[in-house]
């Protein structure tokens, strides 16, 4: 029975989502939800309505969003005292506030208002309706993505994602729950000795033009060879590129840090030059014979931990 009853987190989620993509049509709230613990459920896309104010200070509502991105809320509202004030909150799982909007006498009739909050990660999260009085209203939300998710946890060089030298990596930094995602380490191994040449192209999806981005190459060792730092990165997309040269085929580490919330994709390639003698030939006891009808070939200096700064070669 424990089997048939164990169900992972994702997974959870993954069914919550989907039970919300099949609820996209008009709520009513119920009571009581004037807490955290009694708040209703409500759907992406959908329209949920209700009535705050008097006796009824809180209304709390629950929802996980379709996916990790911007999410903006639209809420209609209206009341018959001009002097009413009218207050909409956000908050994630663990009760932290991520956004409000507070509208301070609104005047009669129906007004139409709207919340944008950036770099939310797929999570649950808490709206809150309260007021100073009575309002009718109605709320919404759709969340906007931007690009593919890694895979987590890739947050060390220990856990970092493994691609082939073929591939692009596609990824997204910095989407925030209750705690932020702000490494992603891969790893992948060059194909052969050369200039290895990384090429990324991010979104800055934070809503502002303070956002950094951050890349940062390492050996097999975990020791730095290449970063490049972008600072106050406008919204929308840019590219940027890393040429490391003399590189020895072997493993290699790529690292994505920012200070705000971007997706990106990278790539990479190495330009080799020609032919590898063969190793280990480092002293005159190992030199790689030839014959003297031979053109000898090699490379010299190429790099991963240490460097490859000696070939020995005899003939007859």
């Amino acid at each position: 029975m424990s089997k048939l009853l164990h169900f992972s987190k994702e997974y959870i989620v993954l069914v919550f989502v989907f039970l919300f993509s099949i609820h996209a049509h008009a709520l009513t709230e119920t009571e009581p939800n004037g807490t955290l613990a009694t708040a209703n459920i409500t759907y992406e896309d959908s329209v949920m309505s209700g009535t705050i104010g008097g006796l009824d200070v809180n209304d709390y509502f629950l929802t996980i969003p379709a996916d990790d991105g911007s999410i903006k809320f639209d809420f209609t509202f209206s009341t018959l005292v001009t002097t009413n004030d009218f207050f909409f909150y956000v908050y994630n799982k663990s009760g932290g506030l991520k956004g409000t909007r507070y509208v301070y006498n609104p005047g009669i009739g129906t007004l139409v208002d709207s919340l944008t909050i950036f770099c939310v990660k797929q999570d649950t999260i808490y709206i809150r309706v309260a007021s100073s009085g009575v309002f009718n209203y109605s709320i919404s939300y759709n969340t906007t993505p931007s690009g593919v998710s890694d895979f987590e946890p890739n947050n060390t060089l220990n856990t970092a994602n493994y691609f082939a030298p073929t591939d692009t990596v596609k990824g997204r930094i910095n989407y925030t729950s209750v705690a932020s995602d702000n490494e992603d380490y891969f790893y992948s191994v060059l194909p052969d000795d050369g200039t290895l040449k990384y090429i990324v192209e991010y979104n800055n999806t934070s809503g502002n033009n303070s956002a950094d981005f951050f890349s940062y190459i390492y050996n097999k060792n975990g020791g730095l060879i290449g970063t490049s730092y972008k600072y106050n990165q406008p919204t929308g997309i840019s590219t940027d590129t890393i040429t490391i040269h003399c590189r020895q085929a072997d493993t290699v580490y790529f690292r994505i840090n920012s200070s705000g919330c971007f997706s990106y994709n990278f790539r990479f390639n190495v330009t080799p030059s020609g032919q590898k003698d063969i190793e280990p030939n480092n002293t005159l006891n190992t030199a790689n014979y030839f014959a003297p009808t031979d053109t000898v070939k090699g490379r010299i200096n190429y790099t991963s931990v240490a460097s490859d700064n000696e070939d020995y070669f005899y003939s007859v």
